[in-house]
């Protein structure tokens, strides 16, 4: 048996700044049909960074979902111009921590939640951080 469903129709329910919701009425291999509720969303990085003696560098972020400030490695979605992951987590790196790496890894690419999230989420290791004199000016909505 082929594990694969066949999309019948789409509806886009919501159309976000950052995810967008569809619903998919699908074939099942069985040949009966369900309902798919789809979160599409553009990808993100993440980075682990090190500095020369071996400390990790966190941020502090306010996450609205869960109301509360948490502690986090840097992050950043992808953007609409972004090709090269790498090249996103770089710029988020520099935005978020004011700090430069020169030697790069990627760790692993994954999908957190398939189950109804489209997300591809690369996380690389940064390492050889020197600070920025002239550290990226953050986005107009980050802190």
């Amino acid at each position: 048996m082929e594990f694969e469903e066949k999309t019948l129709s789409k509806e886009v329910i919501f159309d976000g700044v950052l995810v967008h919701l569809e619903r998919e009425e699908v074939l099942l291999p069985n040949g009966a049909t369900s309902v798919r509720e789809i979160i599409r969303h553009p990808g993100a990085v993440a980075m682990i960074p090190f500095t020369n003696d071996g400390k990790m560098v966190l941020v502090r972020q306010f996450r609205k979902p869960l109301d509360r400030t948490v502690v986090e490695i840097p992050a950043g979605k992808l953007e609409g111009t972004d090709v090269d992951p790498l090249e996103a987590a770089k710029r988020e790196l520099e935005e978020e921590t004011h700090y430069h790496a020169d030697k790069w890894e990627e760790l692993i690419t994954m999908y957190p939640t398939p189950a109804y999230l489209d997300e591809k989420f690369t996380i690389y290791i940064a390492e050889d951080l020197s600070i920025l004199e002239n550290p990226r000016p953050l986005d107009e909505d980050e802190f």
